[in-house]
């Protein structure tokens, strides 16, 4: 009985120094996070204070001259820009002419002169009375049983034509 009085009391002490023990130890953990933030802190507050008096020292004059200057560059952009946009909507219907103009320059660069052609004119003119018209670009990549299913109407207009040939000569002046 005395043994398992002994046991007990033995069980019971190792128990409450088991607590006191992880207590303890959850303390110095608590207590060593807290110092190693201190650290951290102070550490940070330093560095801090010597970067800004880096900065104040030596970079703060050209960090605000510069900081000036951009924020008028990109006033003087967002002006001008304004500008721009306001004379190409004024003056759109100009531009688009021009634009127009450099396109067909540049399609007529591209369009077949037939030899076969060039060498009826050479003959002299044809006996048929047909109109000369300059080569047109089929800009609509249309082929002609496409061509075949507009109106006259629409083909006129195609062709830049006031004529009121029938279907097949518009196509040939268009083709």
């Amino acid at each position: 009985m005395q043994a398992l009085h002994f046991l007990e009391l033995f069980t019971t002490y190792a128990a409450r120094l088991y607590v006191l023990g992880g207590e303890l130890l959850s303390i110095t953990a608590i207590l060593f996070c807290l110092n190693s933030l201190a650290t951290l802190i102070k550490l940070t507050y330093q560095a801090g204070k010597a970067i800004g008096r880096f900065y104040f020292r030596w970079l703060h004059s050209h960090c605000q001259w510069l900081a000036i200057r951009s924020v008028a560059l990109l006033i003087l952009l967002a002006t001008l820009s304004l500008h721009t946009i306001k004379q190409l909507w004024n003056n759109r219907s100009e531009h688009l002419r021009r634009l127009h103009r450099a396109r067909n320059t540049i399609g007529q660069w591209f369009v077949y002169k037939s030899p076969v052609k060039a060498s009826q004119d050479l003959l002299g003119p044809s006996r048929s009375v047909q109109p000369v018209l300059s080569p047109v670009v089929n800009q609509f990549g249309l082929q002609v049983e496409e061509l075949f299913q507009l109106t006259n109407k629409q083909l006129k207009i195609i062709a830049g034509t006031k004529s009121n040939h029938s279907k097949n000569q518009k196509l040939l002046y268009y083709m």
